[in-house]
């Protein structure tokens, strides 16, 4: 569900109007939350509930502890595109009346799934989702000398869940004894196995398939994939992992 224009106005003048954010960072995320989510009336107040909402609490729980006088203040506003739309509202808002404004918009960040739907973004210094991940990172990994350039980001995995499903992360999952057990196909979850059962249903998604040369694009630099089709890259990625 995303703004209609009044709503996202009003959405926008409640985080602006949020004594919260005074000289604070301010992430702008996906995830349900905002005017329509909220029962009752709308508030600076209310809003707070939307940082144990998904996707915000996700973010807030990665922030190392120790950097607690530098926490972001998360607010969930919807799809992709209702957080672009936010961000650039947000900016158009403070700079028309800054004095009924606790934004500092310097600190004003957004991040977004990077998803294999192309986003083309207005007014910005990328012109669309896919040029602000390739100037992101470098195989996989933040590239520390760009990120200085980029307010809004991109997950470097087409979902944030994904950075969960590193199969040398077991241990993790070994030595953190929840309750319950995880479980994965009434057994307690491998991230071995999920791993090898996601590679192989690669086949199967069509949203891959519609878009396997960005992927491909995005791949690259792994040697060993064949990048020809669906098929090709899952059993390429699947003999790749098991020789590692």
């Amino acid at each position: 569900m995303s703004f209609s224009p009044e709503q996202l106005q009003r959405h926008c003048k409640i985080i602006l109007n949020s004594r919260r954010i005074r000289n604070k960072i301010v992430v702008l995320c996906e995830g349900k939350g905002g005017v329509w989510d909220l029962k009752g009336r709308p508030s600076p107040q209310s809003y707070r509930r939307m940082a144990q909402m998904p996707d915000a609490n996700f973010y807030n729980a990665c922030v190392p502890k120790w950097w607690r006088n530098y926490r972001p203040e998360f607010f969930n506003c919807g799809d992709r595109t209702d957080v672009l739309d936010t961000y650039f509202t947000l900016l158009q808002l403070h700079d028309k009346d800054s004095t009924n404004s606790y934004l500092s918009p310097e600190k004003l960040f957004a991040i977004v799934d990077l998803d294999l739907q192309l986003k083309t973004i207005d007014d910005y210094l990328f012109p669309d989702t896919e040029a602000i991940f390739k100037d992101l990172y470098t195989q996989a990994k933040v590239n520390p000398k760009n990120a200085t350039n980029h307010q809004i980001w991109v997950t470097g995995f087409i979902y944030k869940e994904s950075y969960f499903l590193f199969p040398e992360l077991q241990p993790v999952f070994d030595d953190f004894s929840p309750t319950p057990t995880p479980m994965y196909k009434d057994n307690p979850a491998l991230l071995q196995t999920i791993y090898i059962d996601m590679a192989d249903g690669i086949s199967n998604d069509a949203n891959l398939r519609d878009n396997l040369q960005r992927a491909s694009q995005r791949l690259r630099y792994c040697s060993g994939l064949d990048c020809q089709g669906v098929n090709e890259l899952r059993d390429s990625w699947i003999n790749e992992f098991k020789r590692a």
